[in-house]
């Protein structure tokens, strides 16, 4: 009986060392083993990506060069590469919208439309040893509407090597920007951009208006008419690589309850940037005679326009140069990277232009001096 007993408990042991022998192999097995899988963000597989639209990589048809990219997991070096075939996926998209936003078809996330990209070779290499692989897109997001969400939707076709993560077999490329001056991102519905310093007059009615056109004319007994003063911050966003919108008038923020489709439209103006230097008049005493000179700038040439989509009719903008009108500032549309007495770099933006509002009664228009300003940074993500 005894002699049974011990072996018994030798089997026993046996056993419990063989199924811990198993449980540690499968353990190794699964935390070492490489698997392959896209690169995103969250539950949703976004991976997002904000394109320098002022890129070194721009071609002359204003393509730059974003990507997507794959990975590899666990700890041990991979011995052969991964080639994953990639494929375009509208009906993850198709089937996105519907799950969250329903019938509200007014928030969809956008297909990028296809001219508006290139992709060379659908297909992500990882090399022998290596951890990482990409797919190159070019996009062109030039003029792109700074109100909605664009995406390419992508799933993985095949993998050559090694297990491919389910739940990381699809992404979806969503396409943001940004330029020298302003940035335009979403998260989720909500629209990003960076807040700029505002401050400025204006002719807040349309007698103040009138007033300072018979001022500019030297009419007799006409007082030098006083001005609305203007303190507030206004959101820039990034259009293309030269252009921008930001609210105009004396707009500052979305009213409430109004559909931004219609609401920015209607109430924003475009700046563009252009290559144009602006000269500045400087005088000199010649001969016993003041002189007036031309010299160049560092500023460059603005153009401001409205804000428009389709059949909706905007704020009308009519753009001044040259006005002598109080406040001083012989640099009327013109953008400047100013440095101030402390050392601090600015962008700078100085704006006059005269406009009459959407849905206004009168047909009388006001005019406004603004300038805009934000600290500069390398990034301006960053501000």
């Amino acid at each position: 009986m005894k002699y049974i007993r011990i072996v018994t408990c030798i089997v026993a042991a046996s056993l419990l060392v063989l199924s811990a022998c198993n449980r540690d192999e499968l353990f190794v097995r699964e935390q070492y083993k490489a698997t392959v899988a896209l690169k995103s963000e969250g539950g949703d597989n976004f991976f997002n990506q904000i394109l320098d639209l002022n890129s070194p990589t721009r071609d002359e048809d204003g393509f730059v060069k974003g990507f997507i990219a794959a990975n590899v997991g666990g700890t041990e070096p991979t011995t052969k590469p991964i080639e994953i075939t990639i494929a375009e996926a509208p009906e993850l998209l198709n089937r996105f919208n519907l799950y969250n936003y329903e019938t509200d078809a007014r928030i969809y996330y956008q297909f990028l439309p296809k001219n508006r990209y290139r992709i060379p070779e659908m297909k992500i290499t990882i090399p022998t040893g290596k951890r990482d692989g990409v797919m190159p897109i070019w996009v062109n997001a030039d003029g792109l509407s700074p109100d909605s969400v664009y995406i390419i939707p992508f799933r993985v076709v095949s993998c050559s090597a090694y297990e491919m993560n389910p739940e990381r077999s699809t992404v979806f490329y969503r396409v943001e920007r940004k330029n020298k001056w302003a940035y335009t991102s979403q998260n989720g519905s909500t629209l990003s951009a960076p807040s700029y310093v505002q401050r400025g007059m204006w002719t807040s009615t349309a007698a103040m208006y009138n007033q300072m056109h018979s001022w500019f004319n030297a009419e007799p007994n006409i007082i030098k008419p006083s001005l609305a003063q203007l303190v507030a911050n206004k959101t820039i966003w990034a259009v293309s690589h030269n252009e921008l919108r930001v609210f105009g008038s004396t707009k500052t923020a979305l009213d409430a309850g109004v559909d931004a489709a219609v609401f920015y439209p209607q109430w924003c103006i475009n700046i563009k940037v252009e290559d144009e230097m602006l000269e500045i008049e400087e005088e000199i005493a010649v001969d016993g005679e003041i002189e007036i000179i031309k010299k160049p700038s560092n500023m460059q040439k603005l153009t401001i326009t409205p804000w428009r989509h389709d059949h909706i009719h905007g704020i009308e903008v009519t753009q001044v140069d040259n006005d002598k009108f109080e406040p001083t500032n012989r640099f009327l549309n013109s953008y400047e990277l100013v440095t101030d007495d402390w050392g601090f770099m600015y962008h700078v933006f100085r704006l006059c232009y005269d406009f009459v509002e959407y849905g206004s009664a009168t047909t009388t228009p006001r005019r406004i001096w603004e300038e805009f300003r934000i600290e500069y940074t390398e990034d301006v993500t960053k501000k």
